[in-house]
C-alpha cells in the first residue's frame, strides 16, 4: 500500500523531527538513538568454511511520516577477520509506518577459516520528516546465542517474533536453512495455510520458497485489515521440505504479535507530565510518564516492567538523553529533556510517548518556551533618557529596549503616558502602547505641540507590563537660561550594523538647537563610552568601554558579535562650557541586523474559509541566518505553488539534475520535457528526498526555456552540479475530472518581506473542489546566496461528509457504495470529493463485527460523483449485533498524497 498518507500535523512548525530509540528486548543491543532495532541474528559460514552470510532484519520505530535511512556500514566480527564484505543493498530506507522493516543482507567472506561468536554492526542514521533531518552514527551488537549444528539441518535467523503494529501492511518473513554447519542453498521451505484473521500471504507470492545461495527463505506477508485485540498472538509454521518433497526435516515457528488495538481483557493507560515550562537554554527537565493497566473489574494497577518509547525531538526544541524507559514500581518511566541552545521562534512544541507494546495509547507532554519567563523582562532602556525641544512642532523618535538578565531581547508590551497632562499641551506620541518585537526593540514617535511658550518640563511614565518596570522620560522646552553653553551628546552610528563586522560610530557634543556648534576640543576635558550589550556590541578589541579626552568629534571603531538585537551605548563627558564644568549623559541605541539568510522553515497554521466561499490553507515561512537569528525586517521571502502537475519525479530513485551557469540549467536524461506539455508558463520545484536536500537549490525556479531533456531557469544558482534531485514540474491550474480547479498564493500583509521576526505569512486560496488533494509548495530567498525550502503536501481541510450504510451481520461479505462530500465551514454539502484515492483504514464500523476486507477488489479511488465502492466481512459472532454501519473517518489522514 502507499506509504505517503496525507497527515494532517499537530505541530505549527513544518518541519519538525520525532522519533525514538530502542532496541528489541529478543535483539541485539544498540548504542545511539536508534530509530530501528535489529533482531538478533548468527552469522552463517559458506561451504568453503570462510565465506559468511548474515541476514539483519530491522524493524522501524516511528510513523509514517518519519522516513528512516541507514547507510555507510561498517561490521567487525569477533573471533574473526573480514578480508571482503558486501551490504545489500547499500542502504536501508524505512518509509513505512511503524514496525515495518526492511533486511540487510551481509556477506563477505574472512581472512581465514574461523569461528565467529559475536559481531557489532555500525551505521550512518539519518531520520528526515518535511525537508529536516538529524543524522547520528549508530551501533548494534549481538552475540552468538548457541553454535551452529555442525550434522544434519536446523533452522537460523528466523524473523521472529514479529511484531505487527499496522494493519493491511507488508512485513517479510525470512529465515535461513543450514546443513552440516553451512548455508543450504536450493532446499525447499513450505508455509502453513493459517487464517485469514492472521492475515495473508502476498497475491504476488506463494506459500513456498526455495532458498537462495545463502540459505535464506523469504515470504511476502500481510497484516490482517482488522488487527485482533492487543496482545494477541499467532504461530505461523514453516516446514523444511525433504528431497522428496513429501517428508519434513525441520519446522520452524513464526509469532505474530498483534499490537495495535487495545485489548478488553487489559486496559493501558498512559499519562505523561502535561506541561513542561522552559526558562532558560540548555535548562534540565525530568518527564515523568505514568504508564497503569486495568483488568476487567479490577482497579488500575502501575504497569511495572512495562517500556515507554519517546519520539525524536528536533534539536531545535532541545534534546532528551533517553528514548526508551522503564515503569519502575512507582508506575512511572522518567526522561531527563534539556532546553535547547538557543530559543525556538516557536511557542510550544509537543513530545509523544506511547507504550512500546502498543503505539495507540499516547500521551502528549507540552514544552512551552515561555519567552517572558525564560528571556524574562528584567531591563528596560528608554533612549534617550531625556531631551529637549526648542521649536514647536519638533519631532524626536524614541526607542524602547526590553532585555532579559543576558542583555537578549524579549519582546514584551510598554505603555507610555500621554504628554497632555493637567490641561497643558506637551505634545503627543504616536502610540501609548508598543510591542518590543523579538530583538526587545520598539520606536515611538513624539511630536511636539504647536507651541512651547510658558512650558518647561513634563515626565512621562514609561511601563514595561509583564514584569512592571517603570522609566522617566524626561522632556525639556526652550532653551535653559543657565550661564554658558547649553550642550548635548549626538551620537552619529549607521542606520543598522550587521553581526559578526566591524564599523565605527561617531560622538560629537554640540550645542542644544544648533547641531552645527561642535564644542571646543579644549573644552572637552573626559569622554566614556560603556557598551552594556557586549554580547551584541564592544569597542576595539572586545573591550566594554572607551576614552578619549580633547576632542569635540571622535569616529569610534566596534565590533559586533554574532547576536542580533539592539545595544545600548552609555556615553558620559565631562566638559566646560563657557562658564563652568558641567557633565553631560546620554544613552545611543544601536541596531545590530541578522546577517544573510542561510535556511528557510515553512509550516502550515491553519484553515479557513473566506467571505466568497474559497477555501484557504495558511502558512508561514521562517527565515534565520547561521547563528540561528531571525532574519532582519524586509528579506524578501518568495512562496510558490504547483496545483496542477505536468510532471512529478519523486519516486525513489529520482534522476533530475541542476547546474550552475549563464543561464542555469535542469536537466533529466530519462524525461523530455517537451513532450510532456512544459512551457515557459510552468514552474520548476525541487523537493527534497533522502539524499538530496540542500537549501541552495530546494523551492521554486521559473522557466525561461524548453528543450528536449533540459530547462533554462531564469533565477541564479551559486552551488555546485547537484544530481539525484526530486521535482515537480506544473502550474496553478489543474483539471479536475475535466473541471477547471484554480490555487493561487496570496499575500497576508500584501507584501513578502520579512517583519521584524524573520516571518512572512502567506495565504493558499483553493477551489473548494480541490480540499483533500495535493500540492506542492515552496519558498525561497536571494539574500547574497540563494536558500530555499519545498514541500508536497495536502490541501487541508476539516469539513467533509460521507454517507452511512447498514449491512448485515451474517457473516457473508457485502458490497458498499459510500458517496463522500466536502463540506464549508458550516459542515453544509457544497461538492462532491472526486479524484482522490482513500487509505483503506478510513472506512470504518460502528462494531469490530464489521470491517473492509482487504482482500477484496475494493475501489476506493472516488469517481465523478464521489463514491467509492468497498467490500465489507461480516463476523456474526455476536448475536447482540444484527447490523453494522459503514461510512468514511471523513478525515484528512485518510486521503492519500497523490505523488
Amino acid at each position: 500500500m502507499k506509504k505517503n498518507i496525507f497527515i494532517s500535523l499537530l505541530l505549527a512548525f513544518a518541519f519538525v523531527i520525532s522519533g525514538c530509540g530502542s532496541t528489541s528486548k529478543t535483539g541485539g543491543d544498540a548504542e545511539g538513538t536508534a530509530a530501528v532495532e535489529m533482531q538478533k541474528s548468527q552469522i552463517a559460514l559458506g561451504s568453503n568454511g570462510t565465506d559468511f552470510s548474515l541476514p539483519l532484519t530491522f524493524t522501524k520505530l516511528l510513523d509514517s511520516s518519519y522516513q528512516v535511512e541507514l547507510s555507510d556500514f561498517r561490521l567487525s566480527v569477533t573471533g574473526c577477520t573480514v578480508h571482503t564484505i558486501t551490504f545489500d543493498p547499500a542502504a536501508l530506507v524505512f518509509d513505512g509506518g511503524l514496525n515495518t522493516q526492511e533486511t540487510l543482507l551481509v556477506t563477505g567472506a574472512f581472512d581465514q577459516n574461523c569461528t565467529p561468536t559475536g559481531f557489532t554492526l555500525t551505521a550512518t542514521q539519518k531520520v528526515t520528516k518535511d525537508g529536516q533531518s538529524k543524522t547520528e552514527e549508530v551501533t548494534f551488537s549481538s552475540t552468538s546465542s548457541g553454535d551452529i549444528p555442525t550434522s544434519g539441518y536446523d533452522i537460523i535467523n528466523a524473523t521472529t517474533p514479529l511484531i505487527i503494529g499496522e494493519s493491511n501492511t507488508g512485513y517479510m518473513i525470512s529465515m535461513q536453512v543450514v546443513k552440516d554447519g553451512y548455508v543450504a542453498p536450493g532446499e525447499t521451505v513450505k508455509l502453513r495455510a493459517f487464517n485469514d484473521e492472521d492475515g495473508r500471504i502476498e497475491a504476488t507470492s506463494t506459500y513456498t520458497a526455495t532458498t537462495d545461495v545463502n540459505g535464506i527463505a523469504r515470504f511476502d506477508y500481510v497484516s490482517p485489515g482488522v488487527l485482533p485485540l492487543e496482545g494477541t498472538s499467532a504461530i505461523l509454521f514453516a516446514d523444511l521440505m525433504d528431497e522428496n518433497d513429501t517428508g519434513v526435516i525441520a519446522t520452524q515457528e513464526i509469532e505474530l504479535i498483534f499490537s495495535q488495538n487495545g485489548s478488553t481483557d487489559i486496559i493501558y493507560t498512559i499519562v505523561p507530565d502535561q506541561n513542561i515550562t522552559v526558562t532558560d537554554t540548555l535548562q534540565s527537565h525530568q518527564i515523568k510518564v505514568a504508564l497503569s493497566k486495568q483488568e476487567i473489574g479490577q482497579p488500575a494497577q502501575p504497569a511495572v516492567g512495562e517500556f515507554v518509547i519517546a519520539e525524536f525531538v528536533m534539536p531545535i526544541y532541545g534534546a532528551l538523553a533517553q528514548y526508551e524507559a522503564v515503569v519502575g514500581a512507582d508506575g512511572f518511566a522518567r526522561f531527563s529533556y534539556t532546553s535547547p541552545e538557543s530559543m525556538p521562534s516557536v511557542n510550544d512544541v509537543n513530545i509523544t510517548f506511547y507504550y512500546k507494546n502498543n503505539h495507540t495509547v499516547r500521551g502528549e507532554t507540552k514544552i512551552i518556551f515561555d519567552k517572558q519567563t525564560v528571556s524574562g523582562v528584567s531591563k528596560m532602556y528608554v533612549v534617550p533618557e531625556s531631551f529637549t525641544v526648542t521649536e514647536a512642532g519638533q519631532t524626536q523618535e524614541i526607542t524602547i529596549v526590553t532585555v532579559n538578565e543576558e542583555n537578549i531581547g524579549v519582546s514584551t508590551t510598554v505603555t507610555l503616558e500621554q504628554p497632555f497632562f493637567n490641561n497643558t499641551d506637551y505634545g503627543s506620541f504616536d502610540k501609548t502602547s508598543v510591542t518590543t518585537d523579538l530583538s526587545g526593540k520598539a520606536v515611538v514617535a513624539y511630536t511636539a505641540p504647536d507651541a512651547i511658550t510658558g512650558l518647561s518640563e513634563r515626565n512621562i511614565t514609561v511601563t514595561e507590563t509583564s514584569a512592571i518596570i517603570h522609566k522617566e522620560l524626561n522632556i525639556k522646552f526652550g532653551t535653559p537660561d543657565t550661564l554658558g553653553t547649553n550642550y548635548e551628546i549626538v551620537v552619529d552610528a549607521p542606520a543598522s550594523l550587521a553581526v559578526d563586522d566591524t564599523d565605527q560610530i561617531t560622538v560629537k557634543i554640540v550645542e542644544v538647537g544648533n547641531p552645527s556648534n561642535v564644542i571646543a576640543n579644549g573644552n572637552v576635558h573626559e569622554v566614556n563610552l560603556t557598551s552594556q550589550f557586549t554580547n551584541i556590541l564592544t569597542f576595539a578589541s572586545g573591550s566594554a568601554t572607551f576614552s578619549y579626552d580633547s576632542l569635540g568629534t571622535k569616529a569610534i571603531a566596534v565590533e559586533t558579535k554574532t547576536l542580533s538585537g539592539v545595544a545600548v551605548i552609555a556615553v558620559s563627558a565631562s566638559v566646560y562650557n563657557g562658564d563652568h564644568d558641567v557633565v553631560l549623559n546620554a544613552l545611543v541605541p544601536v541596531t545590530v541586523l541578522s546577517g544573510p539568510v542561510t535556511a528557510i522553515s515553512l509550516f502550515y497554521v491553519g484553515s479557513s474559509e473566506n467571505e466568497l466561499g474559497a477555501f484557504i490553507n495558511t502558512y508561514t515561512i521562517h527565515a534565520i541566518d547561521k547563528y540561528a537569528n531571525p532574519a532582519r525586517e524586509g528579506v524578501v521571502l518568495s512562496p510558490s505553488l504547483i496545483n496542477g502537475v505536468k510532471l512529478a519525479e519523486t519516486d525513489s530513485s529520482p534522476t533530475g539534475q541542476i547546474t550552475a551557469g549563464t543561464p542555469v540549467t535542469f536537466e533529466d536524461a530519462l524525461k523530455d520535457f517537451g513532450i510532456v506539455g512544459i512551457t515557459t508558463e510552468d514552474r520548476l520545484i525541487i523537493v527534497p528526498n533522502s539524499t538530496r536536500y540542500a537549501q541552495s537549490y530546494l523551492g521554486g525556479w521559473s522557466i525561461d526555456d524548453v528543450a528536449g531533456q533540459s530547462l533554462t531557469l531564469s533565477e541564479s544558482y551559486f552551488g555546485a552540479t547537484a544530481d539525484n534531485l526530486s521535482y515537480v514540474i506544473g502550474n496553478e491550474s489543474r483539471s479536475l475530472l475535466g473541471d477547471i480547479a484554480l490555487a493561487s498564493i496570496a499575500s497576508k500583509t500584501g507584501s513578502y518581506a520579512t517583519d521584524a521576526n524573520g516571518n512572512v505569512q502567506f495565504d493558499i486560496v483553493f477551489d473548494p473542489a480541490l480540499a483533500g488533494h495535493t500540492a506542492t509548495i515552496a519558498a525561497h530567498a536571494y539574500d547574497t546566496n540563494r536558500t530555499g525550502v519545498a514541500k508536497v503536501a495536502g490541501l487541508r481541510w476539516g469539513h467533509y461528509n460521507s454517507t452511512v450504510e447498514k449491512v448485515d451481520n451474517d457473516g457473508n461479505d457485502h458490497n458498499v457504495t459510500l458517496t463522500l462530500e466536502i463540506c464549508n465551514s458550516k459542515d453544509e454539502p457544497i461538492e462532491r470529493l472526486v479524484d482522490v484515492e482513500i487509505v483503506p483504514e478510513g472506512i470504518v464500523s460502528n462494531s469490530s463485527q464489521c470491517d473492509l476486507n482487504v482482500s477484496a477488489a475494493n475501489d476506493l479511488h472516488t469517481d465523478v460523483n464521489g463514491q467509492i465502492t468497498v467490500q465489507i466481512y461480516t463476523k456474526a459472532t455476536d448475536p447482540a449485533v444484527a447490523e453494522c454501519e459503514i461510512s468514511w473517518s471523513k478525515s484528512n489522514s485518510h486521503i492519500y498524497l497523490e505523488y
